[in-house]
C-alpha cells in the first residue's frame, strides 16, 4: 500500500486525497481537499505512524492512536507543535487550520503551492535528505528575491518571538511559498518556548542537543535562545546566495563520533567568490549583514529580530526601488553634511 492509498483509506472521509507533495524523516505532507470547506489544504500526517501501520505494528481501526501506549511520548510531542503553532496568525507564517489525533494524528495546513525554498535552490528537483546530496544540485538565488525571502522570515520571528516562542528549525526546507511567491515560515515542530521577562541575547538549556547544519553553536551545546533563529536565518540566506551552507566540513553534521564542541568552532566560509556577481558593492553589505552579524559565533554578538527587520528592509529598499532609498536615505546625509561644511565656513562650527 502507498502512502497516497494509505492516506485515502484511514483519513479518506474527511479529505479526498489528491497527492504527496512532501516526504521528510519525521512527516508526510499531502495536498487534499477538504470535503467540509471545499478547500484545497495541506495535509500532515507523521510518518511513524504511517509506517508503523504499513508494517502492520498497529491498526487504528481497531485500536484508536490516542489509546495506543506505544504513542504516549509521541502524542505529547505532537500536541505541543499543535498549541505552539495553532494560535499564531501572520502572513509569514503557514497557518493551521484544524488539526485531530484519531484515527490517524494530523494536522491541516494552508496550502502553498510554491513549493519550498530548498525546492527553489534545486531548481524544482525533489530535495534530498543528505545535504551534502542537495547542494551538488543547488543554484544561488537572485539577490533581491534572498533579500524579500529574510525580510519576510525576519518578520515571523520577530512575531513568534515577541510571543516567547524560538522556532529553533529555521532551515531551507521550512520555508514555503505561495503560488504567488510569498515566503511562509512552517514546521513548529521542535518550538520552544522562551521566557519573555529574559534578554533577546538570553539562552535557555533545550532537552537535547539539535544537530542540522543550520544550528546555531550554543544549539550544539544543547541550549537555545532567540537569536539562535537569528543564525539558522543567517545561515539559510548564505545558502541561498551560495548554493550551499556556511559550515567548513559537512562531513561532520550527523556523525555520533564528533563531539559538539567541534563543530561549535566551525567558522562560515570566508570565500567571497560565490558572492561576487553583478554588484560588489551591493554583495559587500549583504555578506557584512549576514556572515559578521547573523552568523557571529558569539549569540550575543547577534542582532535582536527586530534588527534585523530593520537592516533588511533598508538593503531590500535600495535594491528595489534605488531612487526613493537615495532621496530618503543618503541625500539627507550629503545635505548635513554640506550644513556642516557651510558652518564651518562661516567659523560656527570645528565639525
Amino acid at each position: 500500500m502507498s502512502y497516497v492509498e494509505l492516506a485515502r483509506r484511514y483519513l479518506g472521509e474527511r479529505f479526498e486525497v489528491l497527492e504527496l507533495i512532501g516526504e521528510g524523516r519525521f512527516s508526510l505532507v499531502f495536498k487534499v481537499r477538504d470535503r467540509k470547506t471545499g478547500e484545497v489544504v495541506a495535509l500532515k500526517i507523521v510518518k511513524q505512524v504511517v509506517d508503523d501501520i504499513l508494517s502492520g505494528k498497529i491498526d487504528p481501526l481497531r485500536v484508536p492512536v490516542s489509546e495506543t501506549v506505544l504513542y504516549k511520548r509521541f502524542l505529547e510531542e505532537f500536541l505541543r507543535e499543535v498549541s505552539n503553532w495553532a494560535d499564531l496568525t501572520h502572513p509569514h507564517i503557514v497557518k493551521v487550520k484544524d488539526w485531530a489525533i484519531d484515527p490517524i494524528p494530523y494536522i491541516v495546513l494552508e496550502y502553498c503551492g510554491g513549493g519550498s525554498l530548498r525546492r527553489k535552490l534545486t531548481r524544482g528537483q525533489p530535495s534530498p535528505y543528505d545535504i551534502r546530496e542537495a547542494i551538488e544540485v543547488q543554484e544561488p538565488l537572485p539577490i533581491a528575491e534572498v533579500l524579500y525571502v529574510g525580510l519576510c522570515i525576519a518578520k515571523a520571528l520577530e512575531y513568534i518571538h515577541e510571543r516567547g516562542l524560538v522556532h529553533r528549525d529555521v532551515r531551507p526546507d521550512n520555508i514555503l511559498f505561495t503560488e504567488d511567491g510569498v515566503p511562509k515560515l512552517t514546521d513548529f515542530g521542535i518550538a520552544r518556548p522562551f521566557a519573555l521577562h529574559l534578554s533577546s541575547s538570553a539562552l535557555e538549556k533545550s532537552s537535547g542537543i539539535i544537530f542540522t547544519p543550520y544550528s546555531a553553536p550554543e544549539m550544539l551545546r544543547g541550549y537555545y535562545g532567540p537569536r539562535s533563529d537569528i543564525y539558522m536565518l543567517g545561515a539559510t540566506l548564505y545558502e541561498a546566495l551560495t548554493g550551499q551552507p556556511p559550515i567548513i566540513d559537512l562531513d561532520k553534521i550527523g556523525d555520533p563520533t564528533v563531539k559538539p564542541e567541534k563543530l561549535s568552532v566551525l567558522a562560515p566560509r570566508k570565500n567571497r567568490d560565490p558572492l561576487v556577481r553583478s554588484d560588489p558593492d551591493l554583495l559587500k553589505i549583504l555578506d557584512e549583514v549576514i556572515v559578521e552579524k547573523m552568523l557571529a559565533r558569539d549569540h550575543r554578538d547577534r542582532p535582536s529580530t527586530r534588527e534585523v527587520v530593520k537592516m533588511f528592509s533598508e538593503i531590500y529598499e535600495a535594491v528595489r526601488e534605488p531612487r526613493k532609498f537615495v532621496e530618503q536615505h543618503i541625500l539627507p546625509l550629503i545635505d548635513e553634511l554640506l550644513e556642516r561644511v557651510r558652518m564651518m565656513e562661516r567659523g560656527e562650527s570645528t565639525w
